[in-house]
């Protein structure tokens, strides 16, 4: 799964891939192997918390995985890269 990002004030793209194994999370920020980890949670869990902290930080989500979410906020919603 993957969610691509970009922060409004600085117009930085991000992009989160991850690929879930039974013992955890293997996480890569921006294919960059010095920003890579794993996580105890789900894949999919970790792409939520991703985009809920990108809404609330008023933020863009641009592109990713459609998850199933059944919340309030819209995760699944891309947006248009600022450019």
């Amino acid at each position: 799964m993957y969610t691509k990002i970009q922060i409004t004030n600085t117009k930085k793209i991000h992009t989160f891939a991850t690929q879930q194994y039974e013992v955890g999370t293997y996480v890569i920020i921006d294919s960059n192997p010095a920003l890579q980890s794993g996580v105890t949670i789900k894949e999919r869990d970790y792409h939520i918390k991703i985009r809920r902290k990108v809404l609330k930080n008023k933020d863009s989500i641009i592109d990713g995985t459609i998850l199933d979410y059944n919340g309030k906020l819209l995760i699944n919603d891309f947006k248009k890269e600022i450019k």
